[in-house]
């Protein structure tokens, strides 16, 4: 995880709980290589998202975690692969990881006032028999 998006983390918004990475010892803080290419990217996008882009460039990454739809784009058009948080669920619950995406989901809509489509919601929901 680059250092921009564990400030992101920790200096949440309002009604969000902040996130401290580092109680988290699974996670990995690295900072991209290439400050040119985080330069360039920042025309297009927040810190945390263009360090991500570069990171995941710089380490092959098999995918990119990111839900906003400008970052998604700028990844694609560089090559990465990317998934969202829908996405990691829809894989935890066919690894059998939890019993049911919908609670999650609507956890994140009204919990954390995560956005998500009602169409979109409906198809991934339907995609994995819930």
């Amino acid at each position: 995880m680059p250092p921009g998006v564990v400030g992101e983390l920790e200096r949440a918004l309002a009604g969000f709980r902040a996130t401290m990475a580092a109680e988290y010892g699974y996670l990995k803080v690295r900072a991209p290589q290439d400050a040119a290419r985080v330069l360039e990217l920042r025309k297009q996008l927040d810190v945390g998202e263009a360090e991500a882009v570069a990171l995941a460039m710089e380490l092959k990454a098999d995918y990119l975690l990111v839900d906003e739809l400008e970052g998604r784009a700028v990844a694609r058009a560089m090559g990465i692969e990317v998934t969202g948080v829908i996405g990691v669920l829809g894989r935890a619950k066919r690894a059998g990881l939890v019993a049911g995406v919908r609670p999650l989901l609507d956890e994140l809509e009204g919990g954390l006032k995560f956005f998500i489509g009602e169409k979109l919601k409906e198809q991934v929901l339907k995609g994995l028999g819930e």
